[in-house]
């Protein structure tokens, strides 16, 4: 879960904490759509008199016009009233009087204003501005007898909130009377540094701050807070300023005194009653929500920006129908939080990027995926580190695939000298894997209860818990003696406790178990590999697994299957603490083929999660070449033989293609071998090398079902490079 600054502004759709780098992870920005604060902007035009005999022209145009204020765009829409028929059109209406001749009979006062309303209603129809975005209608009212009519007042309703609904009606008549509605939320005040004096004399001096409210003619609040550069002198009452001699920038020497400044204002109850105070990057806001109230903001020190957050009948807490604000991204990485630990937002890493995106009353999305998808990276180290002698120093028993990269961000709403953060993410993190773009997965708990995060914020004794998953695809699969076989899995720390200092092993360990079958599945033996402390293991780990020391024989029985799993146990004298081991993953099968059938060629591969599996190409193997030449020709001179160069060879490439193919698989393999062909990392085990596939493709045996992969590839060079 992320961290609210300021909870007004917007609902936050959060990102999965965990993703895969060419997946889509989204963070989702929407208003919180106050609807108790939400009006339609309404307007009223009211026909007020006509008189008993037609005038001059010029009587009706002065009497009978009004004028429409288009908020958005500034546009004005004239309308005007006329005594002759012939001169009505979009803008003009006609203008009977009471003693005009309508349908063979004269109009009363009464009719004739009905019939003007419904004049300038028909009007107003024809201004596409009016007609598309306004409800028109004329009101009703009972008269004696009981029934509804229509009386002389034009009602203008509009059919959204946001700020193309905004208009301003102008009576310029005697006979016409208008009114609308505004909406007005609150006014805002932006409260940044002028400078910060580097002598306590300055600051005493100048460095004070004072904010009074009014309400009318009477002062309900008024209070002076001054500064200091001693953090001797801190207190309710005085604030703590620090000068750029402190940092590096004036801008960390702001946000840090701004941050005092809050901190301060916020301890004062009787100011929270009346505003609210928010801190930005460099400086704070200064929410009046009551309109009524007058705020005076001084201190010579400071610049004060007030912005009337008004002209609008919108609810949208993010820009207030207005249009002109934006949300920008901050986004950081190598925060260096471990999964599931302990974060405090002020633990933000590096500085990446900014981005940004307008917002027009719509959720507004940003993919972090996309942006993050550049900068994961993996490591080849375990091809060496874990083959080493265990004497070796450089040696390990788990090597960090470095496959995981962190990142987190500040999401700010920003429009003109608003610059406001209002939420700040959570440690997130993106994994150099793949899959479909529209079938993403989910390293979370699955429908079994497993996942692909081990969590260690659980109780491993309490009962049920949930177990990890192996960081692969491929849970069961074929080992022949001699292949090199992998264990991968996320680690998620989250040791709250303090760890102790001195005595023996402080903290759990984790290992790996492994459960030895006969062909039929009789259990021969179980058998845990040396652990280490759960502190010592990173995001992403990876284990080689020594499966032939088991193999072929143990114990007098042929091994036909091997199951490996992680266990923990911490087993702790000083601390007295003694808990068994216990199985905390679900397991990595591997079905043993016989040596003597099977040659081993294979190689390892980066999977879609993130971590290193391995694939044998023990079916087959072959090379081609293609060489190209280029020549001169010499010209023969007299004292040739037969071993002199006419044409001879100026420059030589050859291109090595190298072909291997599987021993027939299951289709759940080839499956699996697509993870292969996409793979952005795959390695020759036998020499180590890091080569390109150049193709992939299969053959289908029918009778048994069963297919075979051939694969073509290269080395990144060749032993003729021209460098």
């Amino acid at each position: 879960m992320g961290y609210y600054c300021n909870k007004e502004i917007a609902s936050v759709v959060e990102p999965s904490e965990i993703a895969l780098a060419n997946n889509p992870n989204f963070v989702v920005f929407s208003s919180k759509g106050n609807t108790a604060n939400r009006q339609k902007m309404k307007g009223s035009i009211e026909v007020l008199d006509t008189y008993t005999f037609v005038g001059q022209e010029w009587d009706a145009r002065d009497n009978y016009s009004f004028k429409i204020v288009e908020k958005q765009s500034g546009a004005i829409y004239s309308f005007y009233g006329t005594y002759d028929k012939k001169k009505v059109s979009d803008t003009i209406f006609y203008i009977p009087s009471k003693s005009s001749l309508e349908g063979g009979r004269l109009l009363s006062q009464r009719e004739a204003i009905k019939l003007i309303t419904q004049n300038i209603k028909e009007c107003l129809f024809k201004n596409p501005f009016l007609e598309n975005n306004f409800d028109i209608s004329v009101g009703t009212e009972l008269n004696e007898d009981g029934d509804i009519i229509e009386n002389n007042i034009l009602y203008i309703v509009a059919k959204g909130y946001d700020s193309q609904y905004q208009f301003e009606l102008i009576d310029n008549g005697v006979s016409i009377g208008v009114s609308y509605t505004t909406y007005s939320p609150y006014y805002q005040y932006a409260l940044d540094f002028y400078m910060i004096a580097t002598s306590e004399d300055v600051v005493d001096r100048m460095g004070w701050l004072n904010i009074k409210i009014t309400q009318g003619s009477d002062t309900i609040y008024e209070r002076k807070w001054n500064g200091t550069l001693d953090p001797l002198k801190a207190n309710d009452n005085t604030y703590l300023l620090i000068p750029i001699a402190a940092y590096e920038t004036f801008g960390e020497s702001y946000k840090a005194s701004m941050a005092n400044i809050v901190s301060v204002l916020k301890k004062d109850s009787a100011l929270l009653s009346h505003l609210d105070i928010t801190l930005g990057d460099y400086n704070c806001f200064i929410k009046s929500p009551n309109r009524a109230l007058k705020v005076e903001i001084t201190g010579p020190h400071f610049v004060i920006n007030e912005v009337d957050i008004s002209s609008t009948v919108s609810a949208d807490t993010i820009d207030y129908g207005t249009g002109a604000y934006r949300v920008d991204l901050d986004v950081y990485t190598d925060h260096q939080v471990f999964p599931g630990s302990t974060d405090v937002p002020s633990h933000m890493g590096n500085y990446l990027t900014t981005l940004s995106k307008s917002y027009f009353g719509k959720p507004l999305w940003f993919d972090l995926s996309t942006l993050l998808s550049k900068k994961v990276a993996y490591s080849s180290a375990f091809l060496t580190e874990l083959e080493l002698d265990e004497k070796d120093p450089r040696f390990k028993l788990w090597s960090n695939a470095d496959t995981m990269t962190d990142y987190r961000f500040i999401a700010k709403r920003t429009g003109g000298a608003i610059h406001e953060p209002f939420y700040y993410s959570s440690p997130l993190y993106v994994l150099n894997g793949y899959n479909y773009t529209l079938n993403p997965i989910n390293l979370e708990k699955d429908e079994s209860g497993d996942s692909y995060i081990l969590d260690f914020s659980q109780d491993f004794y309490a009962g049920e818990f949930t177990k990890v998953k192996p960081l692969t695809t491929n849970f069961i699969r074929t080992h022949i003696k001699g292949q090199k076989q992998y264990f991968n899995f996320i680690h998620k720390y989250h040791r709250m406790m303090p760890i102790p200092v001195g005595g023996d092993n402080p903290l759990p360990f984790i290992g790996l178990h492994y459960k030895l079958y006969t062909q039929s599945g009789t259990l021969i033996k179980t058998h845990i590999e040396r652990g280490q402390p759960e502190s010592s293991f990173s995001k992403v780990n990876t284990a080689l697994l020594q499966l032939d020391q088991f193999l072929p024989m143990y114990n007098g029985k042929t091994v036909g299957r091997i199951d490996v799993t992680l266990c923990r146990w911490h087993k702790s004298k000083s601390l007295g603490i003694d808990e068994p081991e216990i199985i905390i993953s679900t397991p990595l099968s591997f079905r043993i083929l016989p040596e003597v059938l099977n040659e081993v060629n294979d190689f390892v591969f980066l999977n879609q999660l993130g971590g290193w599996d391995t694939m044998n190409f023990g079916g087959g193997f072959s090379s081609e070449f293609k060489i190209a030449s280029t020549t001169i020709y010499k010209t023969l001179q007299p004292d040739f033989a037969i071993q002199s160069e006419i044409e001879s060879v100026a420059m030589k490439s050859v291109q090595e293609q190298k072909i291997v193919q599987t021993s027939p698989i299951t289709k759940e393999n080839v499956e699996w071998l697509r993870q292969m062909s996409a793979s952005p990392a795959v390695y020759e085990l036998s020499t180590k090398r890091y080569i390109l596939i150049d193709d992939m493709s299969l053959k289908y045996n029918s009778t048994d079902e069963l297919y075979q992969v051939e694969m073509k590839y290269h080395y990144t060079d060749t032993f003729n490079t021209k460098i």
